[in-house]
C-alpha cells in the first residue's frame, strides 16, 4: 500500500514521502518511479513540484538541514554559553538519528549531499566551539571540546539508535559537570592568585592554563 496521501499533495508531502522512503529503503528508494508508486500520484504531479529528480534531492536534503541544523541553532540564542549548550543538548536529543543516517547513506553517493553535509557538520562543530567559549573555554579548548561532544552525537546515532536521546542527554550532563568543575576550578586558581599578590607573592596561577 502507498503512503496516506491528502486531498491537495504538496511540495512538502512530497518530500515528507521521499525521507520516509529514504530512512526505510536507502538511497535507490527514491527515484521518480517509486516515489510516485508510494505515493500513488502521477510523475505528472511530481513534475508539478520539482523541475526533476536532482531538484527533488536538493531539496530533500536542504529541508533535513533546515529541521537538523538552522531550526536547533536559531532555538539555542538566549541565555549564556553554557545555559544555550544545555539547550541545544536537548533540542538535539529530540532529533532523528534514522534520517541522519539515511542522509549520510545518501551523501556516500551522492557528491553534492556529501558537500552540504561536510557544511552541516563543520556549522554545528563551530557553533559548539562558539558556545564553549562562551562558557569560559579558551579557543583551542572549546574546538576540541566541540569535535569531542560532536563525535559523541554521530556515534550515539549509530551506536544506540534506540536510546539517542537518552545518550545524548546523558552526554551533555556529563560536560555540564566538566564545565562547571572547570569554572569553579578557574574561580579558586583566581582567589588564591590575588591573595598570593596581596601577600607579596607574584606567584602565577597554574589552573589558568588547564584543560
Amino acid at each position: 500500500m502507498g503512503l496516506d496521501t491528502p486531498p491537495k499533495t504538496t511540495k512538502g508531502h512530497w518530500l515528507s514521502a521521499g525521507m520516509a522512503l529514504l530512512v526505510a529503503r536507502g538511497p535507490d528508494s527514491i527515484s521518480v518511479e517509486q516515489l510516485c508508486q508510494q505515493v500513488g500520484l502521477t510523475k505528472g504531479s511530481f513534475y508539478h513540484h520539482f523541475k526533476d529528480h536532482p531538484q527533488f534531492v536538493d531539496e530533500l536534503v536542504a529541508d533535513w538541514q533546515q529541521q537538523n541544523l538552522h531550526q536547533p541553532i536559531n532555538e539555542s540564542t538566549n541565555g549564556s554559553g553554557q545555559a544555550r549548550l544545555s539547550t541545544l543538548t536537548a533540542l538535539s536529543a529530540a532529533l532523528d538519528p534514522e534520517q541522519e543516517i539515511a542522509v549520510r547513506r545518501l551523501a556516500s553517493r551522492n557528491d553534492k549531499v556529501r558537500a552540504v553535509l561536510a557544511l552541516v557538520d563543520e556549522a554545528r562543530m563551530d557553533y559548539l566551539a562558539t558556545l564553549y567559549r562562551e562558557a569560559g573555554l579558551k579557543p583551542r579548548q572549546a574546538a576540541d571540546a566541540a569535535k569531542i561532544q560532536y563525535a559523541g552525537f554521530v556515534g550515539a546515532q549509530s551506536l544506540w539508535p534506540h536510546e539517542f536521546g537518552a545518550q545524548v542527554q546523558k552526554l551533555g550532563k556529563i560536560v555540564d559537570k566538566l564545565l562547571m568543575a572547570r569554572n569553579n576550578s578557574a574561580s579558586a586558581d583566581n582567589c588564591t592568585s590575588t591573595n598570593d599578590v596581596k601577600g607579596g607573592s607574584h606567584t602565577a596561577s597554574a589552573g589558568s592554563g588547564r584543560y
